[in-house]
């Protein structure tokens, strides 16, 4: 890694905000100097800063503050520090106690740690702070302690007597009542009863309390009671809002009693209920519990939606409206169904009743005999005004091949027909206009011949609300479909040539989709440009704008938005762009980043493969990230590094790769490798607390035993050349044998080129052994001749006595005794 020091400059000193205009908030500016090996650092770096509260180990105060990328040009960097938690908005890093920044830094492109610059610095006071011992008292923020406050200050908790008499210029003093936690009132007389949060800026205007309400500047003499989200807008004089969820009174005089999203916009206008929207002048509007918006189209209206009926005098409504008692009107418009007790001689329109007509009249829907001899003069003409029997009964003795020309055999009948022709004789039609067939008077099925005369038509069946877009060809909408499901439409739609929906509802294929399907299911989307695509089935499944080629095999919530990916299945999970040939089997919420091509994941829960990641690969598991050309398994492995290879075990906390194509595991259960055939498996382990591996060698899983001739093997040894070396391309040294030279002296297995530790062991120890025996025969042969040496010496010892007495009786017979 890069060394990389800093010289810092300055900081605390270009807060240029004066004091008096608006508060200067908890950010400042800091400066420094960036060296890397001791010249000025130029591009960009990862800045990490932290406050502490003494210059050496101590403890951190606030929160950790990254900027990343920050641009350093010859050195130089400027960066905007706030240690304010957005989550406490009561802390304050700096309370006057002195404070020292760490400073941390990394380069762009290196995803590693930071590397702590020292000393700390220390913070000194800005000038502003060095200006406020002679600031004016309106540039003066916080909070004044009691104890700095003269005892002729009237205090909350204090029990104030005023002995003077209270004025302001003959006017109403400006007054505020603030209660609760983070609320706020405004100008004159206004108040704030309780609550969190609220904020109360109309003047004489009250606010009960609840939570986040708001009455907005020059909203005069307004009421708001309470709630959550509730607003009276700015110039609302004398509005009122009761309290509810998220309601807004916006006009002189409005009135929201109370409800969720309702609106009264206009004035003197009342909304109630759930979403009403009273946006006109003087309107009334009253909706009922349905989810979606119920408005005003004009001044002065009186309005209610009650899908449960209107009563009036009654509490069980049979209609729209229901009126127990008289209603008396000057008029009235309509169809006038259900009206009893009228006088026929009043009516001036309609259609009179039939029971109200004589019985001499013919009726059309009645069996009648006529007593006297009716004649048409008139005739009927087939080609102009064909003679029509609307009923289901016969027509006794009329000969069908009297019929001018409509003889039986152009009649299609309902037991069927016989002796047609294929292609002379169908059903349809001759021009290019559309054919459908109803049922209980809704379009079931429509036949289009499309635009031009490309011979491909279009089919939409099912729901009437299904729809094939003006000028494509060749679609189909099988079924499916509604117009009124849970009261919402929930169309089928194609825009696209050749596109097949199967069913479901509210399923869609973009234009320039052509020969894209959805088997079925609700709400799934092929979006623009994506040709041959395929969704499944599922709910809210989404194949994006230009992803041709792709599929989402079902599941819910799932998005794809490059060519040639796949999904599965499982729940939201996710392809982004520039991602082909990209998989994702199944599971929930795994995703693979943009430019991240041929990366697969096969399921598992919060899988991540990154930006940028081609041939990335993750089976499963629970929160595991690979980056390119790297796999990433089991919960938690993080194969960052291009070509890694990570398996971590059930730990619930991250183990990553720290290099380019390394493989790393994390069992803390233990390695274990099995082989073998034949009934003998051969196990290579390292459990947890080994120092090293642990190889099978149970008796029971040998044979062919033979003895070794440890001095044989000891020589061997000796003669086998050791020399240091390294591996090609690597650095690293090491001491030991070559392979061949091993395989000449002890030709153990097929292999010339590798090395067996399990051979390396025994032939250590063999030579081990044979070095033992001799030693021991050394030992043996230096006893026998220390026993040898023994008889000798005292052998010596006698004949240096003897000589000694020799000496000696020479002595005294040169020299004999006077």
């Amino acid at each position: 890694m890069k060394t990389v020091n800093t010289l810092l400059l300055s900081g605390l000193f270009l807060l240029n905000v004066n004091l008096r205009a608006a508060s200067l908030g908890t950010a400042f500016t800091y400066q420094g100097r960036l060296a890397e090996n001791g010249s000025p650092a130029n591009g960009a770096y990862e800045l990490r800063f932290a406050l502490y509260d003494q210059d050496e180990a101590g403890s951190r105060v606030g929160r950790l503050l990254t900027n990343a990328p920050t641009t350093v040009a010859d050195g130089l960097f400027c960066v905007s520090l706030d240690f304010k938690d957005p989550l406490d908005l009561r802390f304050d890093a700096f309370t006057g106690d002195a404070r020292w920044l760490e400073i941390g830094v990394r380069t762009n492109r290196d995803r590693g740690d930071f590397i702590t610059l020292s000393p700390r610095q220390p913070l000194t006071p800005t000038p502003y702070a060095l200006f406020a011992g002679g600031a004016q008292a309106d540039s003066i923020t916080g909070v004044l302690p009691d104890a700095r406050l003269s005892t002729n200050v009237a205090r909350l908790d204090g029990n104030a007597t005023f002995d003077g008499t209270l004025t302001a210029n003959n006017e109403l003093a400006s007054l505020r009542l603030q209660v609760g936690l983070w609320c706020e009132a405004g100008p004159n007389l206004t108040t704030v009863a309780g609550g969190l949060a609220n904020t109360n800026l109309g003047s004489w205007s009250f606010l009960g309390g609840g939570t986040t309400n708001t009455i907005q500047t020059n909203a005069t003499r307004a009421f708001l009671g309470g709630g959550a989200g509730n607003t009276i807008q700015s110039n609302a004089d004398h509005a009122t809002l009761g309290g509810g969820l998220n309601n807004t009174t916006g006009a002189d005089y409005a009135t929201v009693p109370g409800g969720a999203n309702n609106s009264a916009l206009g004035d003197y206008s009342f909304a109630a209920g759930r979403r009403a929207k009273a946006q006109h002048a003087g309107a009334f509007v009253w909706a009922d519990d349905t989810s979606a918006d119920f408005a005003s189209t004009a001044g002065k209206q009186f309005l209610i939606r009650a899908n449960g009926g209107v009563g009036i005098n009654t509490n069980n409504p049979q209609s729209a409206l229901h009126v127990a008692g008289t209603v008396t009107a000057s008029g009235f418009v309509g169809s006038g169904a259900g009206l009893t007790d009228l006088d026929a001689a009043n009516l001036d329109a309609g259609t009179l009743a039939d029971a109200r007509l004589s019985a001499n009249v013919v009726k059309l829907d009645a069996s009648q005999t006529f007593t006297g001899r009716p004649a048409f003069n008139g005739g009927f003409s087939g080609s102009s005004s064909p003679f029509t029997v609307d009923s289901t009964n016969k027509i006794s003795n009329l000969n069908a091949d009297l019929l001018d020309g409509l003889d039986s055999s152009f009649l299609w009948k309902l037991g069927g027909n016989s002796g047609t022709t294929a292609g002379t004789h169908f059903l349809g039609t001759t021009d290019n206009e559309p054919l459908e067939f109803k049922v209980y008077g809704m379009r079931a099925l429509r036949l289009e011949f499309g635009q031009g005369n490309e011979g491909s038509p279009n089919i939409v069946s099912g729901s009437p609300a299904n729809l094939v877009a003006s000028g494509v060809v060749g679609a189909t909408i099988a079924g499916g479909g509604a117009t009124n499901y849970f009261s919402l439409p929930h169309p089928n739609v194609i825009r696209s040539d050749f596109g097949v929906i199967s069913g479901g509802s509210s399923n869609v294929i973009g234009a320039g989709a052509n020969f894209s399907a959805i088997a079925g299911g609700s709400r799934n989307e092929v979006g623009t440009n994506s040709s041959g695509s395929t969704i499944g089935g599922g709910t809210g499944n989404t194949l994006g704008a230009g992803s041709p080629r792709s599929v989402i095999a079902g599941g819910e919530w799932n998005s794809l938005y490059s060519d040639h990916g796949i999904i599965g299945g499982g729940s939201n999970n996710g392809i982004e762009t520039e991602s082909a040939y990209a998989a994702i089997a199944g599971g929930d919420q795994n995703g693979i980043g943009t430019r991240s091509d041929h990366s697969t994941i096969g399921g598992g829960r919060y899988n991540f493969i990154r930006d940028d990641a081609s041939y990335a690969t993750i089976p499963g598991g629970l929160a595991n990230a690979a980056a390119s050309h790297a796999f990433a398994a089991g919960s938690h492995a993080k194969a960052t590094h291009v070509g890694s290879f990570v398996w971590s075990d059930s730990s619930a906390t991250d183990f990553g790769s720290t290099a380019d194509d390394q493989v790393s595991f994390r069992c803390n259960g233990g390695v274990r490798f099995t082989s073998g055939g034949l009934g003998v498996d051969q196990t290579v382990r390292w459990s947890p607390g080994s120092a090293s591996w642990s190889f099978t060698s149970d008796r029971a899983a040998k044979e062919g035993f033979t003895p070794v001739d440890g001095r044989q093997a000891l020589d061997k040894v000796a003669g086998l050349p050791i020399t240091e070396w390294n591996y090609r391309g690597y650095a690293q040294r090491h001491i030991g044998p070559m392979a061949q030279d091993f395989h000449t002296a002890f030709p153990l297995n097929e292999s010339d080129t590798t090395l067996n530790d399990a051979d390396l062991h025994g032939v250590a120890l063999a030579a081990i052994q044979g070095l033992n025996q001799k030693v021991e025969e050394q030992r043996a042969e230096l006893k026998a001749k220390d026993v040898r040496i023994a008889a000798l010496e005292a052998q010596a010892a006698k004949v240096q006595a003897l000589e000694q007495a020799v000496a000696e009786l020479k002595a005294a017979l040169q020299h004999p005794a006077k």
